[in-house]
């Protein structure tokens, strides 16, 4: 295989025969053949741009080119050079001044665009700054902000630049073309005219969905561009006319994107089954766009109480008596209890599926468990346990029920049974999680040397809760006064 590159002219700078080359190393070849102060741009055999030195840090359209060349069944090949002269008041090489641009930082770009001396002779340099920080044109002096090269290079990097360019630019279809393609969002700024444009729509909306909001009333009627817009961000649906808010193709595309466009949907897609389903499946929340029918129906109520435990407050009261339906919310999120119907708050499965979860959400069961041992038990097993106030007199004299509870929550000792604020385990478990439990132990038990050091080390405060005597009792006070220190 043999490259040549070439002038336009056929003057041959070099020739490639090494296939291993990488292409830095044939750009680093092509400036070795240069005189001082120029640059270069490479053209393919039929004249397609692929690479500019100075500008482009990118090389992967030439390395594609050339890795075709590499694989044709062609031997000879051509690329063209054409040359330009670049400004560097440095009088560096042109590696050397690649280097130096590719290494500018934000902080130096700001210094050199305060330089009063900047004129389109330092485009190359200026070029580069733009590449990296697009909105520091707007720092510049009116001959780069009127340059169309520097505005199209400038739009392409920074989303803040159409905004505040001349009604000119934005008027410019290239110039906008190139700013949608990179921030769809952007054709908030361009023309009236150029946002009834179908190309520059299209652009907008398939880089960011939600710059349907900005196009034409009759463009939000072009059902490929609408497309387009939904399956890049579903809820641009919102954007779209009411007759293709109505189109079912549209929609489900929409939701399978992001479920929560369901929101806008027209009234007579949230009552079609498929769409729903495709919906609350995905994000059960979405029930709540449903419609009322479909809120009602057994098939989506179940796939959104199954992904999300909470869309039980959006179906019908009828499915809220639904035990399949219900078991399956509880188990998916314990706090869907709350919107169960009244007859299945005291479902006991329902209910141990909820506790075993939370037990935080013990307060939505039915008052009759407050008497039921299982059901306590369970609670007081989870991490976070249970206030004995939220049971029965006669399970706050269950001693097995109310250790493990003061062993998680060391406070809720104030609603034991008065018997067991005398039991020294229980009593001694609880200070140990609760220092000021102290405060609710017998009269008997804040005597109790043991017990009062367990809570004094747990939370020195502890110590106005002991005995006159021990108050006076010197490790008792030196306890809590290492404490304070």
């Amino acid at each position: 295989m043999c490259l040549s590159i070439c002038s336009l002219s056929g003057h041959v700078y070099c020739i490639i025969n090494d296939q291993t080359l990488t292409i830095s190393k044939i750009l680093y070849l092509i400036t070795l053949e240069l005189e001082p102060y120029i640059t270069f741009s490479i053209f393919s055999e039929d004249h397609i741009f692929l690479h500019n030195y100075l500008k482009d840090t990118d090389t992967t359209k030439l390395e594609n080119y050339i890795t075709n060349i590499y694989n044709s069944s062609i031997n000879n090949h051509i690329l063209y050079i054409i040359t330009d002269v670049y400004y560097d008041n440095k009088n560096r090489t042109l590696i050397e001044y690649k280097d130096y641009l590719t290494k500018l930082d934000y902080g130096k770009c700001k210094e050199i665009v305060r330089r009063t001396d900047l004129t389109i002779r330092d485009k190359y340099l200026i070029i580069n700054i733009l590449n990296k920080y697009g909105e520091i044109l707007l720092l510049l002096n009116n001959e780069f902000k009127e340059n169309i090269e520097m505005v199209l290079t400038a739009v392409k990097s920074s989303k803040f630049v159409l905004k505040d360019v001349s009604k000119e630019f934005k008027e410019n279809k290239k110039i906008v073309l190139a700013a949608v393609n990179s921030y769809g969002e952007v054709l908030e700024y361009a023309s009236e005219d150029l946002k009834k444009d179908r190309e520059i729509v299209l652009a907008a909306v398939t880089q960011n969905g939600h710059a349907l909001k900005y196009a034409s009333k009759i463009l939000t009627k072009d059902k490929d561009i609408v497309f387009a817009a939904v399956i890049k961000n579903g809820c641009a649906l919102e954007y779209a006319s009411n007759e293709l808010r109505d189109d079912e193709e549209i929609v489900f595309a929409a939701v399978n994107q992001d479920s929560y466009s369901l929101k806008y949907a027209s009234k007579n897609l949230t009552m079609n089954k498929k769409i729903v389903y495709a919906a609350v499946n995905k994000k059960g929340s979405t029930l709540e766009y449903a419609s009322e029918i479909l809120k009602n129906d057994e098939t989506i109520a179940l796939a959104a109480v199954s992904n999300n435990g909470l869309a039980l407050r959006d179906v019908s009261e009828k499915l809220k008596k639904d035990r399949n339906i219900v078991l399956a919310a509880v188990k998916n999120h314990s706090y869907a209890l709350r919107d169960a119907s009244k007859e299945l708050k005291g479902d006991k499965e329902i209910v141990l599926a909820a506790i075993n979860q939370n037990s935080d959400v013990f307060i939505y069961a039915s008052n009759e468990f407050e008497n039921d041992r299982d059901i306590v038990l369970a609670v007081v097993n989870t991490l976070h346990g249970i206030k004995l106030n939220n049971i029965s007199e006669e399970l706050r004299k269950d001693k097995e029920i109310v250790l493990k509870a003061v062993i998680r929550n060391g406070d809720t000792l104030q609603y034991a049974s008065e018997e067991l604020k005398k039991d020294r385990e229980i009593v001694l478990a609880a200070v140990n999680k609760c220092g000021c439990a102290l405060k609710y132990a017998s009269e008997g038990l804040k005597g109790d040397k043991q017990i009062v050091l367990s809570a004094i080390n747990q939370n020195n405060e502890a110590f106005i809760y002991a005995s006159t005597e021990l108050k006076r009792d010197n490790e008792i006070v030196s306890a809590a006064f290492s404490q304070n220190k």
